[in-house]
């Protein structure tokens, strides 16, 4: 966890410069490309905010949250691994919500309806989100009203997800704090987490 800043420091202070000469301009393009998409997603960064719709339809922005941790869990219905994690996360958040622990999870299909039917079926009672297809039809005036934001209608771009399940973990201020831990491990973190920032103050 964190080695993603290595890559994105090499990246920014020796080959996005321009002055990887070894590597062809299409390749080097494309990884200045994976650069810019890691930056504002390592640890320490405030997570760019998202404003998606919950399975009623209604506008949930994450920044309002009020929890000492917000897990931000990037999962797909029809996924195999997703159907693993999904049930194991469950778990944490049912002994951890009442310690001030909010889990925004976003369905990451085009389609929501096998998404929704999912949601319900296995009680994930957490908050989920996604962009509905509805939305994704007036997006360009939903922006323009304040309602959602460009980064959210995108948030595949966003928050880099090219595979599922993703996941983020976010202290009250929203700043990244852990990325890619298994629900087993979220548990144990936050616990020392928390202690070491009692400690602190």
């Amino acid at each position: 966890m964190g080695m993603d800043a290595i890559l994105v420091h090499m990246g920014q202070t020796y080959y996005c410069p321009d002055k990887a000469w070894w590597l062809s301009e299409d390749k080097l393009e494309k990884f200045c490309e994976r650069v810019d998409a890691m930056e504002p997603l390592l640890i320490g960064k405030i997570a760019p905010n998202l404003i998606l719709q919950d399975t009623a339809e209604e506008w949930v922005n994450m920044y309002e949250l009020k929890a000492n941790y917000t897990i931000l869990y990037f999962w797909d219905s029809g996924c195999g691994h997703c159907k693993k994690v999904t049930p194991k996360l469950l778990d944490f958040y049912a002994e951890y919500k009442d310690k001030g622990v909010e889990v925004y999870a976003i369905g990451t299909e085009f389609e929501t309806e096998d998404w929704k039917k999912y949601v319900r079926k296995n009680g994930l009672v957490w908050l989920n989100v996604s962009d509905t297809p509805e939305a994704n039809e007036n997006a360009h005036d939903l922006i323009f009203k304040g309602v959602t934001t460009l980064e959210s209608m995108n948030f595949r771009d966003t928050y880099d997800i090219f595979s599922t399940p993703k996941v983020f973990v976010l202290d009250a201020d929203k700043r990244i704090i852990a990325t890619k831990l298994s629900p087993e491990q979220i548990g144990e973190f936050i616990e020392n987490h928390s202690k070491e920032q009692a400690d602190k103050g």
